[in-house]
C-alpha cells in the first residue's frame, strides 16, 4: 500500500513539475514582458510574415526579443536587408557557461537528375525538398554569429585544446572540398558521356535494346554520384568538430 501511495506521489510530482515547466512560458517583447502566457503559437501563414499569437494577442516577431515555449528558448534578432530589416528566429540548442550554441532549419531544394533511357525516353527530373539545419552560436550576451571556421576560430582562439579541435574540423572541410569538386566534375563528365552513348544508341535503327537502359551510363555518371555522400559525411564531420570545440571552451 505505502508503495503504491509512493508511486502515485512520484507521478503526481512530475506532472506537476511537468505543468509549471510548460505553464513557464514567457515572451520578453522591446518594451515589457508576458509572463507565463497559456497560449503561445508561432502562426506561418503561406502568405505573409511569421507572428506569434499570446492569449489571444498577436504581436510582430520585429517587437519580440525572445520567447520560451514547450520546443525551447528561442531568440528573435533584426537582420537588415538593404533599406529594412526582417526577424531571424534562432533555437537555443545548448547554454554554456561562456558560448551558446544555436541552430536553424530551412528547406532546400536538391539538384536535378538525369534519367537515361532508350530512343528518346531519358531526361531530367525535378529534385525534392528537405530540411537544413544550420548552426550558431553567440558568445556571452553579444550577437549570434553563423558557425564557420573563421567565426568560432576567433572566439575561441585563447584555449588550445578547442584551437586544436577546429584545425581539425579545417581539415575535414578541405577533404570535402575536394571530395565535391572531383564528385561535380565527375558528374558532368558522366552525364556529357552518357548524352553521347543515348544519341548514338537512338541513331541505330529500332528495335532498341529496352532491357538493359542503364548500359549507356557512363561509369564517371555513378562515381560523381558516389562522392557526393563522401562529401556530405565530411560536411557533417566539420561541423560536429565546430561543435566540440565549443564544449572544451565551455569546460
Amino acid at each position: 500500500m505505502k508503495k503504491n501511495l509512493l508511486i502515485l506521489y512520484a507521478l503526481l510530482v512530475c506532472a506537476k513539475l511537468s505543468a509549471q515547466q510548460y505553464y513557464g512560458n514567457e515572451v520578453k517583447l522591446l518594451d515589457s514582458t508576458v509572463p507565463h502566457p497559456t497560449e503561445l503559437v508561432v502562426k506561418e501563414p503561406i502568405l505573409g510574415k511569421a507572428w506569434l499569437k499570446v492569449d489571444g494577442q498577436r504581436y510582430e516577431f520585429k517587437d519580440v526579443l525572445h520567447y520560451q515555449d514547450k520546443n525551447g528558448y528561442f531568440k528573435v534578432e533584426q537582420s537588415q536587408l538593404g533599406t529594412g530589416a526582417f526577424p531571424t528566429i534562432y533555437k537555443l540548442e545548448k547554454k554554456g557557461s561562456r558560448i551558446d550554441l544555436y541552430s536553424r532549419e530551412s528547406w532546400a531544394q536538391s539538384a536535378p537528375m538525369y534519367s537515361p533511357g532508350i530512343g528518346g525516353a531519358g531526361g531530367w527530373t525535378g529534385g525534392y525538398g528537405y530540411k537544413v539545419k544550420a548552426w550558431y552560436y553567440a558568445k556571452g550576451a553579444g550577437k549570434i554569429w553563423p558557425l564557420k571556421m573563421n567565426n568560432i576560430g576567433a572566439a575561441v582562439g585563447d584555449n588550445p585544446d578547442a584551437m586544436a579541435r577546429v584545425e581539425k574540423a579545417r581539415k575535414a572541410r578541405k577533404t570535402g572540398t575536394i571530395l565535391t569538386v572531383v564528385g561535380v566534375a565527375a558528374t558532368i563528365t558522366g552525364t556529357a558521356l552518357t548524352s553521347k552513348n543515348i544519341k548514338e544508341e537512338n541513331s541505330k535503327p529500332p528495335p532498341y535494346d529496352t532491357k538493359n537502359p542503364l548500359k549507356v551510363v557512363s561509369p564517371m555518371f555513378f562515381v560523381g554520384i558516389a562522392l557526393v555522400p563522401g562529401a556530405a559525411y565530411f560536411k557533417k564531420g566539420n561541423d560536429r568538430k565546430l561543435r566540440e570545440a565549443i564544449d572544451i571552451y565551455n569546460r
